[in-house]
Formats: structure tokens, sequence, C-alpha cells
């Protein structure tokens, strides 16, 4: 799911442009390091042995990437991710009311 949040952080912009809509997605947990150590396996790049934490579920990666543990950072990014799906329905369905309205 980060990778994906990770790439709609920009692209959310270019459809908002495209379509004149005002999507927003809050990108406080775009990180480009940390994007590449997940894409590329970059984990010697981004930390250090110093910075491993056992008892983390990805060992430390979003507490250096964030400076919170994977469970909250996985919280918010489901987070962020559904509130741009809500604003995605409400227009969906504003669009369908204001077109179709009770017509059947």
């Amino acid at each position: 799911a980060y990778l994906q949040y990770y790439y709609l952080c920009d692209f959310i912009n270019e459809v908002n442009d495209a379509n004149g809509t005002c999507f927003h997605l809050n990108d406080s947990l775009k990180n480009r390091s940390f994007r590449n150590c997940l894409a590329h396996y970059g984990l010697g790049q981004f930390m250090s042995e110093t910075d491993i934490l056992s008892n983390d579920v990805l060992k430390g990666l979003t507490d250096k990437a964030f400076g919170v543990d994977y469970t909250s950072t996985k919280k918010l990014l489901y987070q962020y991710l559904e509130e741009l799906v809500q604003q995605i329905k409400e227009t969906i369905l504003y669009e369908y009311q204001e077109n179709w309205g009770d017509q059947r």
C-alpha cells in the first residue's frame, strides 16, 4: 500500500489539474528514501545496524523515516488512503445525482 500511496501523492495533483477536482491526500508519509528502500531493497543505504529495532515489524524502518512505529504508520497510511477514497466517492455520487437525479 505504501508504494501506491507514494505515487498517488503526486498523481492526485495531475488528476485535479486534468479534471478540475480538488482531491487532497495528506503527504506527510511521503519519503523518497523510505520508498527507495522498499522498492529497491536499499536497506543498507537507509539504515545502519544501530538503527535496527528488533521488536518492530519492519525493524525500525518506519521509526527512522517517520518517527513512529510500524503499526502507527500503517494506521496513518490507511487513514490517508481512506480519506481520499471518501472524497472520490462523494464526488462520484454528487456527479451522479447532478446528472441522473431520481431518473429510473
